[in-house]
């Protein structure tokens, strides 16, 4: 199960970003998941319970946003978002790059800050 990998390594970025913050409490954690990441939404939410139990974690919940396929031409250099399978320019050419839509990364940590 690699989500169990991508969420302590999530987990990981936002232990690092809250070094500044010490006490604070994390609220809500944004992912988001590209739809090529080749993740399940379910196991991530599993293994970030299972992280988060205790600490500046406990009672935080996790938002997955999912990211879509970014393609760019080869031939004419537009960009554009994936549709049906096989991707098509709309100048007619199959040369395209993925671009994006493969990534997991943190977006956005809400936290409440110590007193």
């Amino acid at each position: 199960m690699h989500e169990m990998s991508l969420m302590e390594n999530a987990l990981q970025v936002v232990d690092d970003l809250m070094v500044n913050y010490n006490g604070a409490k994390v609220n809500e954690i944004v992912l988001k998941v590209g739809r090529l990441a080749n993740c399940i939404p379910g196991a991530l939410e599993f293994a970030f319970e299972a992280l988060t139990r205790e600490g500046p974690y406990k009672d935080a919940k996790l938002v997955i946003e999912k990211e879509p396929v970014l393609l760019k031409c080869a031939e004419c250099s537009q960009v554009f978002e994936a549709g049906e399978f096989p991707w098509t320019c709309t100048c007619g050419s199959n040369a395209i790059e993925i671009i994006g839509g493969t990534e997991v990364y943190v977006a956005n940590i809400d936290i409440d800050e110590s007193e």
